[in-house]
C-alpha cells in the first residue's frame, strides 16, 4: 500500500447539476486525495480506472479497497456513494512485459440507479525507449451495468479505455487515455443516458521530496449532461 500525505488537492468543477451514467472518479483514498490527478501517475493499482498504462508500472502484486461518498465530482454535481476494489499483478515476459489487473466499482445514485463497472486492464512496461525517455500503453475492457430504482430497468454494455504513459525520466512523466471509447448506450425506462467519451490529459513532476499532478479532461455530451471540461491538480509528500 501507498503511505498517502496529500497536502493539497484543488479541481475546477465547471458542470450544473445532473446525474451521470458511470461517473469518472478515481479509486482508493489516494486518487480523491490528489483530485484524481492520476494519468500521468503509474504507481499503483487505482491509477488504471483513468489511464490504463499506469497499471504496467507496478513493481509487485498490489490490492486496494475504497468506500466514497460525492456530493461533486469533477463532472458536476452528483449524490454517490458507493465503494471500489481494484488489484493488480506484474508479469516479465507474458506476451510482453507488463501487468495484468482488475478493478470493480458498485455505485449508487440516489433515486436513480445503481452503477457497476467491472474492468480488465492489460498494460506494458518499457514497451518502446527514446534515449532516456520510455513509452507504455495500456488497454481495459469494461462491463458497465445501470439498474434503475423504482423498476426503471437495466441495461448493460461492453466499454472499451486506452491510454499512453511517456517517462521522460525519473522525475517527469506525461499521460494520455481515452475512457469510454464507444460512448455506450445505458438508457434506462424514459431516462435516456450513455457513459460519455472522455479524453484525460496528464502531467506529473518530482520536486526533491513533492510529487505534483496535474489533470484535463474533456467530456463530451451525453443525454444527461452537457459537455464539460475540468482541470485538477494535487501533490502528496
Amino acid at each position: 500500500m501507498h503511505p498517502i500525505c496529500a497536502v493539497l488537492a484543488v479541481s475546477a468543477l465547471l458542470a450544473p447539476w445532473a446525474h451521470a451514467s458511470h461517473e469518472d472518479v478515481g479509486l482508493g483514498a489516494r486518487s480523491a486525495a490528489l483530485a484524481d490527478a492520476l494519468t500521468a501517475l503509474g504507481d499503483e493499482t487505482g491509477a488504471a480506472a483513468m489511464n490504463p498504462a499506469a497499471l504496467g508500472q507496478i513493481k509487485r502484486a498490489d490490492m486496494e479497497f475504497g468506500l466514497r461518498r460525492f456530493f461533486h465530482t469533477a463532472a458536476g454535481a452528483t449524490d454517490l456513494d458507493g465503494l471500489s476494489v481494484s488489484g493488480g499483478i506484474p508479469f516479465a515476459q507474458f506476451p510482453f512485459p507488463g501487468a495484468l489487473g482488475a478493478y470493480w466499482t458498485h455505485d449508487q445514485i440516489k433515486d436513480l440507479s445503481i452503477d457497476r463497472t467491472l474492468g480488465l486492464v492489460l498494460a506494458s512496461r518499457g514497451w518502446r525507449e527514446f534515449g532516456a525517455a520510455t513509452l507504455d500503453g495500456g488497454l481495459t475492457l469494461k462491463s458497465l451495468t445501470r439498474t434503475g430504482e423504482r423498476d426503471l430497468g437495466k441495461a448493460s454494455k461492453a466499454a472499451f479505455d486506452a491510454g499512453f504513459l511517456l517517462r521522460l525520466g525519473d522525475d517527469k512523466s506525461v499521460g494520455l487515455s481515452a475512457l469510454n471509447i464507444n460512448g455506450p448506450r445505458t438508457d434506462l425506462a424514459g431516462i435516456p443516458d450513455r457513459a460519455p467519451v472522455m479524453v484525460k490529459f496528464g502531467y506529473a513532476h518530482q520536486v526533491r521530496r513533492f510529487k505534483l499532478a496535474l489533470d484535463l479532461t474533456r467530456r463530451a455530451p451525453s443525454p444527461s449532461r452537457d459537455a464539460t471540461t475540468s482541470g485538477a491538480f494535487g501533490t502528496e509528500f
